[in-house]
């Protein structure tokens, strides 16, 4: 079951980290937003991504790596849920922590199923970025689908409930391989 979440959760963290470029006319029309206030919502999502990735170190440094993978689905999940709040200052925090998420998620995952596959590292490694672009791919049309002009609640919705359940579903994993404290 860890494969397959992990695969479930890759797959979704493709759509959360381009789902900035979707939603974006959404909210420059909700908040009415300038080009350059528009402009913050990237290097937000992407020092989160980076601070996400420094943080992913540590987590590998001590044998973390599921936890880091669950706690980045988790973030994600929670980043862009916050993309429904009121203010532009809160979705911009939203941005950052779907950003911290992704930055976790992908490298714990990307080593994860390395460690899981020695044999078979290159093809392995090949089957799980597949799934990251078809969530990219799969993006726009989703957010096309599912938004309602500038009500981003259902695409949130879709989008952070398999995130959270794919959290939970690694966390709890028992094939795992690390130790549970």
């Amino acid at each position: 079951t860890l494969s397959i979440s992990l695969h479930a959760v890759f797959f979704l963290s493709g759509i959360a980290t381009v789902l900035i470029g979707q939603v974006l006319p959404a909210l420059t029309q909700r908040f009415s937003l300038s080009d350059r206030q528009s402009g913050y919502l990237f290097p937000a999502q992407f020092a989160g991504s980076l601070t996400g990735t420094f943080l992913t170190n540590w987590f590998g440094r001590s044998g973390r790596l599921v936890y880091a993978s669950a706690i980045g689905a988790l973030l994600m999940g929670a980043g862009i849920l916050m993309m429904n709040f009121a203010t532009f200052p809160a979705v911009l925090l939203g941005f950052a922590v779907n950003g911290v998420g992704i930055g976790l998620t992908l490298p714990s995952i990307n080593v994860l199923i390395l460690e899981r596959n020695p044999a078979r590292s290159a093809s392995a490694l090949s089957f799980l970025n597949f799934f990251w672009g078809l969530g990219a791919i799969v993006s726009k049309p989703f957010v096309d689908t599912t938004a309602n002009g500038t009500n981003l609640n259902v695409t949130t919705m879709i989008l952070a409930v398999p995130l959270l359940t794919g959290a939970i579903a690694i966390f709890l994993s028992p094939s795992s391989g690390e130790a549970k404290v």
